[in-house]
């Protein structure tokens, strides 16, 4: 395909399935029969990754840049004449996405900058939709159905009193739940945000390697050598003081900074753990022990990566190059 049609059909193409999904999404809120709005939400399911990749794929794999500027903004006014903001913000936040972290890429910053430039992007339409529906009132509605449904299954054999003492105490531990998921729903939407931008990212690379232009990015890294960049430390270090002052606010703040930063520390301690494990074993024992440590011991194996991930930022067990950018992308 010469650049010129490649300047114009990958932009084109970009909006239209981009129109399509909003479509989509603006038709399953406002169509009565509830399974067909279930259809069309599964129907709409990837779009999240789809739509960032294809934004990126019509400004990297094209002569003319500046035409997916163009083609996002005709979509931008056509999806909102057809669609209310609360269906195509999220929808603007994947495209602004697509186009920034495909131009971050390529122009070859480290993997760490492009996934943080998508968060950036991404976050704005997935806070707006949750103040929107607001998320108490969400946690407490999920809560009352699975009392409901609890409830329904209570065996109608047991005496009216062991049937109150199992509702109260069902109410405590749904209560508890709510309580705990509002407190940490901040970690859960970053981490949920760096899932979805790493994905993306991974995503735009597969598609443009199968594309042919394997040159774009920085090489990945393994993940053996694998490690964070250290201003992690101090996000956790921030963390820490902000749940020693224990004040309101401030000590939610520092509990999901915490999980946030522990957590990534875990996958660090991961490969420190990975690159030990194949120091003593062959390749079949290796696939034993994940196995058997991933479905009985994945609680240890969590917490000892913390502690290991924290400790490899200045012990440096796999001797790697600490000058080194490519191990902290």
């Amino acid at each position: 395909m010469s650049t010129a049609v490649r300047s114009y059909i990958f932009p084109i193409a970009a909006a239209l399935a981009t129109t399509g999904a909003v479509w989509i999404a603006g038709a399953a809120a406002t169509v009565a029969s509830a399974e067909l709005a279930t259809s069309l939400l599964l129907i709409a399911a990837p779009a999240p990754l789809v739509v960032p990749v294809l934004w990126a794929c019509s400004l990297l794999m094209t002569g003319k840049p500046y035409w997916s500027a163009v083609a996002a903004l005709a979509w931008l006014v056509a999806a909102m004449v057809m669609a209310p903001p609360l269906v195509w913000g999220p929808y603007l936040g994947y495209v602004l996405a697509g186009l920034a972290g495909g131009w971050a890429l390529g122009r070859r910053w480290r993997w760490d900058a492009a996934i943080g430039v998508i968060i950036l992007l991404l976050a704005p339409g997935l806070i707006w939709a949750t103040v929107t529906v607001g998320l108490e009132e969400t946690l407490t509605e999920l809560s009352l159905q699975l009392r409901e449904a609890f409830v329904a299954g209570l065996p109608t054999a047991e005496d009216e009193a062991s049937r109150l003492a199992a509702r109260a105490e069902l109410d405590r531990q749904l209560a508890a739940t709510v309580k705990t998921a509002t407190l940490i729903w901040p970690a859960t939407m970053v981490l949920g945000l760096i899932g979805q931008a790493v994905l993306i990212v991974l995503a735009i690379w597969v598609v443009l390697r199968l594309g042919g232009r394997q040159w774009i990015f920085r090489p990945l890294t393994s993940f053996l050598v694998w490690r964070l960049p250290f201003y992690w430390v101090w996000v956790l270090a921030a963390g820490l003081a902000l749940i020693a002052l224990r004040a309101g606010v401030w000590y939610q703040a520092g509990i999901n900074l915490v999980i946030v930063a522990g957590l990534m520390f875990s996958v660090q301690g991961l490969a420190v753990q990975a690159v030990v494990i194949n120091r003593i074993w062959g390749p079949v024992m290796r696939v034993i022990f994940w196995i058997v440590a991933g479905f009985f011991l994945a609680p240890v194996l969590l917490l000892s990566g913390v502690v290991l991930g924290i400790a490899d930022q200045w012990l440096n067990f796999r001797r790697l190059d600490q000058a080194s950018d490519g191990h902290n992308a």
